[in-house]
């Protein structure tokens, strides 16, 4: 549907703004953009991390997940590789480029 994809990140920016509004720590609450297929996911609570691929046509049901805990070389990889792109400004930006 034409505009969805931007409606979902102008959707996800208010929502962003509004959690930032009402935490505790503001600045823990971020939101990065890149200009790159997404591959994989990544997901990081506490002391475990969930990764896995984006494969075409196929729902996230569909794929494998797997977990890392800490501590472990797995979990250790994927944190590092995750905060490698998240803190490179060449890859990762905080507002959307204007074109």
């Amino acid at each position: 549907m034409p505009g969805q994809i931007k409606k979902t990140i102008v959707d996800l920016e208010d929502w962003v703004a509004r959690l930032r509004a009402e935490a505790r720590e503001p600045h823990q609450v971020q939101l990065r953009y890149y200009d790159a297929l997404p591959l994989d996911f990544f997901f990081h609570v506490d002391d475990t991390v969930f990764v896995g691929p984006y494969l075409h046509g196929r729902g996230s049901q569909q794929t494998i997940s797997m977990e890392f805990e800490r501590p472990g070389a797995g979990f250790d990889y994927w944190c590092e590789y995750f905060d490698g792109l998240w803190s490179d400004e060449e890859f990762a930006h905080d507002a959307l480029p204007t074109a």
